[in-house]
């Protein structure tokens, strides 16, 4: 913007008939006032950012609460049949309108929080001294070794003033640091406490946890997330609020809202908790902006193949490093969370050539069904309980990268691709022993269907082996139905 101004500013005095010497003389004045202007609102935001850490130094160093601590919320369990449902091929398809009981429609934009004042720090001070192992990325921040700090002890005076020592300036290139490799990573919410957690535990000694713990709390509070802090007799603990149920995590209610304990090793049942406060602190969602830019460590080709279609076929191999933070992630049953994750470059870039090649000059029927067939079909089914002893909802890679799946999973890996290879909207069917997805077709078909707003979906069933699309097993037209919307 500023370059604009300058070429906008520079034109207008040679049409004028000034000099280059001239306007070289004005932008050197622009330049001076700007840099002025830019120091003096930097003053301003590090006054305001000095004042808030201050106010929460002070908080802390009073008494804190006793809360109990609330057991963790289990993982639910989905029993599913052992074996998926397979069509009859002599019977015909229905065109039901299948009701359902209500829409979880969570279309509220996700947008990552920002710092309750903005950071701006010098390239020479952001020089990284310390690298770490983040997925197979190596991240580097400016840890030095003298910013290894030791708590006296763990009251109330001995974290204020480590608080007091955080906020002085010299942390505050970590933080920016720690931002920066939060937007070229494209980290989600999770992934930034996954990031602080893998910096703070690689930076400090072993007998350092507090101070590890200490740290994130500091970072994550600077960069605008609402966090709380509690302890025991022996440790700090990292709370934090999230938009979503999370399961197997204990967690304190303040004030009507739930804090998780991060720590799943702290098994007491009381903590001591500060409540601080900061501006415009916002909770932790679950939800993917988008897809974790990761280091590639690609796995071992597998081949897919469709039975009906053995014109899709495809050879795959999944980035190993991905699937590993898939695998720390947390279970959710807000199942549309999986599926506005998307595919993985990666994956996209080996399958959608080949396979739009396949779909092309098909109609959306026939393309439809010829996904249907290959989410069915070119891969093996197994309970998660079966597979892994435990409920366990996959992104759509790690079906590519598991030996089974189940429904949950070809639902989400179908509503994937779908919306990406045909560009149609598809909403999730959740059964309370079943997922399955609707189609929203441009020309009508007929088969079974809901309609939302008088608008029709038509089902499509990918764990409904044999079956095409419009086809519902009657077993699921008897049973509760609630609709999800995808983002």
């Amino acid at each position: 913007m500023y370059c604009r101004i300058l070429l906008f500013v520079y034109l207008l005095l040679v049409t004028n008939g000034l000099s280059a010497q001239s306007f070289d003389a004005y932008r050197k004045r622009m330049m001076k006032d700007f840099n002025e202007y830019k120091e003096r609102k930097q003053d301003k935001f590090k006054e305001y950012r000095d004042k808030v850490n201050a106010d929460l130094a002070d908080y802390i160093a009073k008494p804190w609460e006793k809360h109990t601590v609330n057991p963790a919320i289990p993982a639910p369990t989905l029993p599913e049949p052992p074996m998926p449902d397979v069509k009859d091929p002599n019977s015909g398809t229905s065109d039901d309108l299948i009701p359902f009981e209500g829409i979880i429609d969570d279309m509220e934009p996700r947008l990552r929080p920002e710092p309750f004042a903005p950071i701006d720090i010098p390239e020479y001070v952001r020089t990284p001294s310390f690298t770490f192992d983040f997925y197979g990325c190596e991240c580097g921040v400016p840890l030095r070794k003298d910013l290894i700090f030791r708590l006296r002890g763990i009251d109330e005076k001995s974290i204020s003033d480590a608080w007091k020592t955080l906020s002085s300036g010299k942390y505050l290139p970590v933080v920016y640091e720690a931002l920066c490799w939060r937007e070229d990573l494209n980290l989600c919410d999770w992934g930034y406490i996954r990031f602080l957690d893998e910096m703070t535990k690689a930076f400090f000694p072993e007998d350092m946890r507090n101070e590890a713990t200490l740290m994130q709390v500091y970072i994550l509070t600077q960069s605008g997330y609402m966090v709380r802090m509690a302890r025991t007799e022996e440790s700090l603990a990292l709370l934090l609020p999230f938009k979503n149920v999370m399961y197997d995590h204990t967690y304190l209610n303040v004030q009507g809202r739930k804090y998780y304990v991060m720590d799943k090793t702290l098994a007491d049942k009381q903590l001591l908790l500060t409540d601080f406060v900061t501006p415009k602190e916002q909770m932790f969602s679950l939800r993917l902006i988008g897809e974790q830019i990761l280091a590639p460590k690609l796995t071992e080709p597998r081949d897919y193949v469709s039975k009906r279609y053995p014109e899709l076929s495809f050879r795959l191999s999944v980035n190993e490093n991905l699937i590993r933070f898939y695998d720390d992630y947390p279970l959710s049953n807000e199942w549309n969370i999986y599926s506005e994750a998307s595919l993985s470059s990666d994956v996209k870039t080996q399958l959608y050539p080949e396979l739009r090649g396949r779909l092309a000059g098909k109609d959306q029927r026939t393309a439809a069904n010829m996904l249907l067939d290959f989410v069915q079909t070119a891969f093996k089914y197994k309970t998660d309980v079966e597979q892994f002893g435990k409920e366990r909802a996959f992104f759509a890679d790690e079906t590519f990268f598991y030996r089974y799946s189940d429904c949950e999973d070809r639902a989400i890996l179908y509503s994937v691709l779908v919306r990406d290879l045909l560009g149609l909207d598809v909403v999730l069917l959740h059964y309370p022993l079943h997922l399955a997805t609707a189609v929203r077709f441009e020309s009508d078909v007929v088969g079974d269907h809901i309609a939302i707003d008088g608008v029709k979906y038509t089902v499509c069933d990918p764990t409904y082996i044999g079956a095409p699309i419009g086809d519902l097993a009657s077993k699921y037209k008897r049973s509760k139905v609630e609709v999800i919307k995808i983002q």
